[in-house]
């Protein structure tokens, strides 16, 4: 009986109820969290690796998961990553925005990305812009609004 007795005081003692919670918390709950938190943000959002590392996640044994997820980290930082910034990078240059300028009384109507727009206005005090198509930054937004208040 003390057998039993030394073996349920050990199972509900202080440290093993730490040590079963810090595995539980290792083994279990962190490799996905670091997978969703971490890895499945270098890829974009319609890219299918995203739903194929989550369903792989529980297929790979608990033991391995840790590796598992690294080698993905790793894989999503070269491969997900990458994509991503030239993806972003080509939706930045190639946007136009068809703007209408004012100076006095001359129109122009021009074809200019929103970061060409930011850099032209400063060097061009008199003029403003009157009107633009498309959707444009906060940054660009209060600008030209700044810019409007000045020039009236």
């Amino acid at each position: 009986m003390n057998e039993i007795e030394g073996l349920l005081q050990h199972l509900t003692s202080e440290g093993f109820l730490i040590t079963y919670f810090t595995a539980a918390a290792v083994f279990g709950f962190a490799p996905g969290f670091f997978l969703r938190a971490v890895v499945l943000p270098c890829y974009p959002k319609e890219h299918p690796r995203r739903q194929e590392l989550a369903a792989e996640l529980y297929a790979v044994p608990r033991l391995r998961r840790w590796f598992w997820v690294l080698e993905q980290f790793e894989t999503g930082l070269f491969d997900g990553l990458n994509d991503r910034v030239r993806r972003r990078s080509k939706t930045r240059r190639h946007d136009l925005k068809v703007v209408v300028l004012r100076e006095g009384q001359a129109v122009r109507r021009i074809e200019i990305t929103e970061q060409s727009l930011t850099a032209w206005l400063p060097r061009h005090p008199a003029m403003y812009v009157e009107s633009i198509e498309g959707p444009i930054s906060r940054r660009t937004a209060r600008e030209i609004a700044r810019r409007r208040r000045l020039l009236a």
